[in-house]
């Protein structure tokens, strides 16, 4: 069994396959208002912390529905997981490491 077969294989006996997720449109809307102005105004670290946060409420949401069996563990982990991202994220935009803009 090729490696993708075997991911698919385990998404599926997650219960991730056939899921659906429903994202109400007002959020969509929100989401979308807000990385429009994000481009227009060039402010793109920003636009992606906002639409990391959308995605990760939309993840949690999935989870929630009891879409997946094994909830306990995935929860934990994904939780752990977001708060490392956005920590780092966060770290970066404060004190710009990574800024590929020398000298100022």
């Amino acid at each position: 069994m090729t490696t993708a077969a075997s991911m698919l294989s385990a998404l599926d006996r997650l219960g991730i396959m056939g899921a659906e997720v429903p994202i109400p449109v007002w959020e969509a809307m929100l989401l979308l208002a807000l990385l429009t102005l994000c481009l227009l105004f060039r402010y793109s670290r920003p636009g992606l912390v906002i639409a990391y946060v959308f995605t990760y409420r939309w993840g949690w949401r999935f989870c929630q529905q009891g879409a997946l069996t094994v909830w306990n563990t995935f929860a934990i982990v994904y939780v752990l997981f977001g708060t490392a991202v956005l920590a780092l994220v966060a770290a970066t935009m404060l004190f710009g490491w990574g800024s590929t803009r020398r000298g100022e």
